[in-house]
């Protein structure tokens, strides 16, 4: 993507999304793999839309359509 760099989203059972913005290029998942809790599916590259900051991962959750805290989806 050109403003998010490379991506990886990734559709849970209960229909909740993750999507992981600004991979390194090759991201270890490919379209239509099925992944494991504790899998590694990439690691952190280069994120366009926030070049300005340190090297990160952007992390976005959706449920229905809607944006949700990705901190209510941590088990503890």
């Amino acid at each position: 993507d050109p403003l998010w760099g490379y991506v990886v989203e990734i559709t849970h059972a209960d229909g909740t999304v993750t999507i992981y913005c600004g991979l390194s290029k090759e991201p270890q998942v490919a379209q239509g793999d099925e992944v494991a809790l504790g899998q590694v599916i990439g690691a952190v590259g280069y994120l366009p839309a926030e070049s300005l900051m340190p090297s990160h991962l952007h992390l976005e959750c959706r449920r229905d359509g809607s944006y949700i805290d990705p901190m209510s989806l941590m088990a503890g």
